[in-house]
């Protein structure tokens, strides 16, 4: 019989824990320091001195039946199990005492009852609302969807989602949320507070957002990419120094033509070699969830 993962119980101050990392970044900025790509503390850092306007948070939805079971779900309509019900509840107690000013999800069942928990779990329900969006959907796999397999994934896959056909999809969602979160993170940045903005999607489109963010992100030291466990939170701060939507190279906002993501991202204008604008910190990275999932 296949192992599933089981949590320990979340203690009631999760929430302050969970937000020591972001707190320190904070903190280094108020003291004029900022962290720099080599993990060192430095003055103005990869960020210019900007203060932080935007916190992201990603949550991989609970665990389902398939699962357990190791088999490919895609963008099959797919319930938790009882123990992803569990975990979903565990992570909005997490959350509780974190603020949350806005709520997108995947529309699919696991994602949409895993953001119904945490929704219901937070103290500023009924002043916001759960989005739904399809950008958010897990990958389909085509012919591999509720088969168990443990090759490779591959485009040449029959029916499957082409990986920049995904890549596509995933960062048209962040550049719109960018855009959209952009003029009302800069009002609260100027009463001092930061916006916090909760995603909730899959492992694989999770993971393609983020293949896509990391090359222009700064991690934070001690944070490592790992595996996107259910139930488990990935978190970033995000500077905004411009608020206009991603442009292909013939000044068009298709996102079907896409490549490298949002503006804000892009490399600056005479940067040399790879040196990036670093927009993105990661300050918590899924595998390191509020209270780590243990085998049982």
């Amino acid at each position: 019989m296949p192992q599933s993962e089981a949590w320990e119980d979340v203690p009631q101050d999760a929430s302050l824990s969970f937000g020591k990392h972001f707190h320190d970044l904070l903190q280094a900025y108020r003291g004029g320091l900022v962290a720099n790509s080599n993990g060192s503390l430095g003055s103005q850092g990869q960020f210019g001195g900007r203060r932080p306007i935007l916190r992201v948070l990603m949550v991989r939805h609970g665990e389902t039946a398939y699962n357990v079971q190791g088999i490919i779900q895609g963008q099959m309509d797919t319930p938790l199990n009882a123990l992803g019900r569990k975990q979903a509840l565990l992570t909005g107690r997490a959350l509780a005492n974190t603020p949350l000013d806005a709520v997108y999800s995947s529309p699919l069942q696991r994602t949409m009852d895993t953001a119904a928990a945490i929704h219901g779990s937070h103290p500023a329900r009924a002043a916001i609302a759960v989005v739904p969006d399809d950008r958010l959907k897990e990958r389909a796999f085509g012919s591999l969807e509720g088969k168990s397999y443990k090759g490779k994934k591959g485009d040449t896959i029959p029916g499957i989602e082409k990986t920049q056909e995904l890549q596509d999809r995933v960062a048209s969602f962040w550049n719109d949320l960018i855009e959209r979160e952009a003029k009302q993170a800069q009002e609260e940045q100027d009463r001092g507070d930061i916006r916090t903005v909760l995603l909730v999607g899959h492992g694989a489109a999770l993971s393609a957002l983020l293949e896509v963010l990391t090359p222009y992100a700064l991690l934070e030291p001690g944070v490592q990419p790992s595996r996107l466990w259910n139930c488990s939170i990935t978190e970033m701060a995000v500077f905004l120094p411009r608020l206009h939507a991603a442009r292909t190279s013939n000044g068009e906002s298709s996102a079907s033509s896409w490549k490298v993501k949002p503006t804000h991202l892009l490399r600056e204008a005479g940067a040399k070699g790879e040196q990036f604008e670093r927009s993105v910190a990661l300050t918590r990275w899924a595998g390191e969830c509020t209270k780590r999932a243990r085998q049982t």
